[in-house]
This record gives C-alpha cells, structure tokens and sequence, in this order.
C-alpha cells in the first residue's frame, strides 16, 4: 500500500505515469511469472477519508486482474460501472449473474455477431449512424440485426431499463470471459 500526501491532486495522466513506473520497478525485483497490479482510489483532500481510497484501490486492482485493456492499472475514477460489478464476492461473480436473454442471445446461430453489433450500438448510445459506421455496416443491415436481437432477447432497445440490462450483462460476460481466461 502506498499513501500519498500531497497539497494538489495529481491529474488522471500523472497517476497513469506514476503507476507505471512503479510497475516497472516492480518487475524489476519480481520473480518473471508475477502479474504484479495496482489499483488506485479516489483522490481526497483529507487523510481521514484514505480509508475509502484504500477501499477504491481493492476494486481498482480486482480491475486491472480481470481486464487486460487497463494494463495492469486500475484507476477507480475510470472504472464506470465496474466499481458496481466488482465489488461483489469473488464467489458471487459467475454465469448465473448474465441474464436470460442475453444468454439466449448468445446461444443462437450467429449470436456472437448479434452481440457484437448490441455491444457497438449500446457503447454509441444507440446512434444509428456511429453505430453502423462502427461496424461497416449498412444502415438497413443494421436495422435488421437489431429487429433481430429484439426479437431474440424479447426486449425492447428503445427501453433505458431494457438496455442497462444488456449493458451490465455484456460487461459482465467480459469479466468472466477474461476470469476464465486467466484460470485457463
């Protein structure tokens, strides 16, 4: 653990910078099979609140083992929904936890094509056009897939409460496809 007192905050690249290095450091003295992480918690202006830093910090480093896109460093202000998702027991973490359609989604001829392109229209907010962009995609064609996923999943894409589901499911099937990577 490493508590910083400082009397300004760093910005979000000093601490990237900064994480790095100690990394780096680290794999200097470590053993080549380590897989050394660092997680990093909110910034406070007083030191009685480092206990929720720390707290943050445990979250962040369960992020940088499970996502490898983080590269090692976790930084709980980046998380997003993540700092949800990975403060439940490891144990809790599982399958059972992504929801029926999606599963069935998944399940179908050609559901990992229709995941994809639910993925790339939830992460553009359900813009049509980046969406199709994104994925090279006619606009028609893209209409079709999602016609398709609604019909499959039995949800509505236009319903916030429908697409949080979908949203939560995919970034769950993400940490347990990397889990499972990991222990593979």
């Amino acid at each position: 653990m490493l508590l910083q007192l400082r009397d300004r905050p760093p910005g979000p690249d000093e601490v990237i910078a900064r994480s790095a290095r100690i990394l780096a450091e680290l794999h200097t003295f470590l053993d080549s099979s380590a897989a050394p992480v660092i997680g990093v918690g909110v910034r406070h202006p007083s030191s009685y609140d480092a206990w929720t830093s720390y707290e943050q910090a445990l979250v962040a480093a369960r992020a940088a083992r499970r996502v490898p896109s983080l590269k090692s460093i976790g930084d709980w202000d980046l998380l997003g929904e993540l700092t949800v998702l990975l403060q439940l027991p490891e144990h809790a973490l599982n399958a059972s936890l992504v929801p029926k359609p999606l599963r069935t989604l998944t399940e179908v001829h050609g559901g990992d094509r229709l995941r994809d392109t639910l993925r790339c229209f939830l992460e553009h907010a359900g813009s049509i056009s980046r969406t199709a962009d994104a994925l090279r995609l006619h606009r028609t064609s893209l209409y079709y897939r999602l016609r398709q996923i609604q019909e499959i999943t039995g949800l509505d894409l236009d319903d916030g409460a429908h697409r949080l589901t979908l949203q939560l499911g995919l970034r769950i099937v993400e940490l347990l496809t990397v889990s499972d990577d990991v222990a593979a």
